[in-house]
């Protein structure tokens, strides 16, 4: 594995959170991921809108702290839920302290990282970001959860795919998904987990012949939303969906 890519995976799992709800038992059960975006001193929660679809179960939260619980639903939101157009965008309440968390290393995206429309996809890597499910373990012993960051690498899905799935290229993004040989958020060759649970995490734009830039080398270029499993793929929203939902919510609340 390159080393650069090995480092730009440590530092960029500083950007994505598990998102739970509580189970029968109030158990934190996760049930997807999410990224936040700072726009004009106001922070914005990202995620797929499938993944907010689990506030039946209860009220959904993520950990801004090691015992620190924050309400997703506390403030506005706005979903869209079109055919494979699958992304949510929540304003994050005032009381929510703001990023940066300190106490878990957690990270927000500043607005301009997130590139739009960065087409062709064709020759493309990409980096997914996100918590599989079975490696997010709630320990009973001392109630407290252990948060497992994995980072896929992958190239664009062949244009093929796209036509095969009647997908546009300019409103989604398909990645070849191969379980062997990936690696985890902190080193070491795997066999990538079943990566359900990471939807809602964010996919970034990866040149590995660039050196390391983390302000302008990795943009956040579309939201995860499916594993395609039959067809061998992650699919994901382009950004822009959630840029549009963050300007709607900014210009609401202005």
């Amino acid at each position: 594995m390159p080393s650069h890519l090995q480092l730009a995976s440590d530092e960029l799992t500083r950007y994505v959170l598990p998102v739970y709800v509580d189970d029968e038992r109030g158990y934190p059960d996760q049930v997807g991921t999410c990224f936040i975006v700072r726009f004009q001193g106001r922070h914005y929660l990202v995620t797929a809108a499938h993944v907010l679809e689990h506030r039946v179960r209860g009220d959904l939260y993520f950990y801004c702290g090691s015992r620190l619980k924050a309400s997703i639903l506390s403030g506005r939101l706005l979903t869209t839920s079109r055919e494979g157009v699958d992304v949510a965008v929540a304003q994050l309440h005032r009381d929510i302290s703001a990023p940066p968390y300190r106490d878990i290393e957690k990270l927000a995206f500043d607005i301009y990282q997130l590139r739009p429309r960065m087409l062709p996809r064709g020759g493309n890597e990409y980096l997914v970001l996100g918590y599989p499910a079975t490696k997010n373990v709630f320990r009973r012993a001392d109630s407290q959860v252990v948060m497992t960051t994995y980072t896929y690498h992958g190239p664009s899905s062949a244009l093929s795919a796209y036509e095969l799935l009647g997908l546009s290229e300019e409103s989604h993004i398909l990645i070849a998904f191969k379980q062997r040989q990936q690696f985890s958020g902190r080193g070491g060759r795997i066999d990538f987990p079943n990566p359900r649970g990471m939807s809602g995490g964010p996919i970034l734009l990866f040149d590995s012949d660039r050196p390391i830039d983390f302000t302008f080398g990795f943009p956040v270029v579309g939201v995860a939303t499916e594993h395609r499993r039959h067809h061998a793929a992650i699919q994901g929203t382009d950004v822009s969906v959630a840029l549009r939902l963050i300007g709607e919510l900014h210009s609401s609340s202005a």
